[in-house]
């Protein structure tokens, strides 16, 4: 039943399916126990105006990548730019 009901997952691409009264989740979401600090959470909650642990702490996940992704993007973006030389010259 497991198998089939990860299928079913898979194929609706949904977020979690429920089964009788047991939540499964699937590979857009999992739950994870972890210790946070207190102070951080507060901080990040007020900085991001979020009303639950949950929500501050998926905020400060896709904030933190989407920073990463401008600064890759940066990146390439001025190495594309520079003025490299000719493949034939640059080991000579």
């Amino acid at each position: 039943m497991c198998k089939r009901l990860l299928r079913l997952t898979l194929e609706r691409s949904a977020c979690e399916i429920y089964s009788g009264s047991q939540r499964i989740y699937c590979l857009e979401m999992s739950k994870h126990l972890v210790d946070i600090d207190e102070d951080a959470l507060r901080t990040a909650r007020a900085k991001l105006g979020s009303k639950t642990i949950k929500e501050t702490v998926n905020r400060a996940l896709r904030q933190a990548g989407d920073e990463h992704q401008r600064a890759v993007k940066r990146r390439l973006d001025l190495l594309a730019g520079a003025d490299l030389a000719a493949r034939e010259q640059a080991w000579r």
